[in-house]
């Protein structure tokens, strides 16, 4: 028996939130809509037919596209769209915070689900745990600049829901490495 492959790089569940904004640019909503969700039904049918399992990350963010944006099309009100992306930040926000306020931090558990042998490093499960709690705060804070944005324009609040979300990561992943180097002597990789 073959051993499972490794889940897909994280990246690539932004694909949607990209697939998105792109089509919303370039047609309208209800086509951009369409086309996510065709895409996300797609990526799951062919994960299937790969590997003939989800890993729990698949399911959640898919069942999350799926849920919100067929909610979105029922529904035919700009204001449900608008609070899309708002609703999943707020999911995963609540998701990560309780998971701290519960002492397991989520990024932490999960890393120890992948590589059991950090139980023993004390400095990597404390900065697995800041971690968490930072990421749940970068999705509050998405959140809160996805309303703000709408209250301004459409066009504002595609670009802080679509490309925004790229930049809070990314942000947030450059700040949390030069926060794990702050301790090394300058001249390492």
């Amino acid at each position: 028996m073959s051993a499972p492959r490794p889940a897909p790089p994280l990246w690539l569940s932004l694909l949607p939130i990209i697939l998105f904004t792109v089509l919303e640019a370039l047609t309208d909503t209800t086509t951009a809509l369409i086309g996510t969700l065709a895409y996300t039904v797609g990526e799951l049918v062919w994960i299937w037919r790969r590997d003939r399992r989800f890993d729990a990350l698949t399911l959640t963010l898919s069942g999350l596209v799926l849920g919100l944006g067929g909610l979105s099309l029922a529904a035919d009100d700009p204001r449900f769209m608008y609070a899309t992306p708002v609703i999943g930040d707020l999911v995963f926000a609540v998701i990560l915070g309780l998971s701290v306020l519960r002492g397991a931090p989520l990024l932490r558990a999960l890393a120890l689900k992948q590589q059991p042998e950090l139980a023993d490093d004390a400095q990597a499960l404390t900065l697995l745990g800041g971690m968490t709690t930072r990421l749940a705060l970068n999705f509050a804070l998405h959140a809160a600049a996805c309303v703000a944005a709408a209250q301004v324009s459409h066009a504002a609040w595609l670009f802080v829901s679509g490309v925004g979300q790229w930049l809070f990561f990314g942000a947030q992943f450059a700040l949390e490495y030069l926060w794990v180097r702050r301790d090394e002597p300058p001249g390492l990789p």
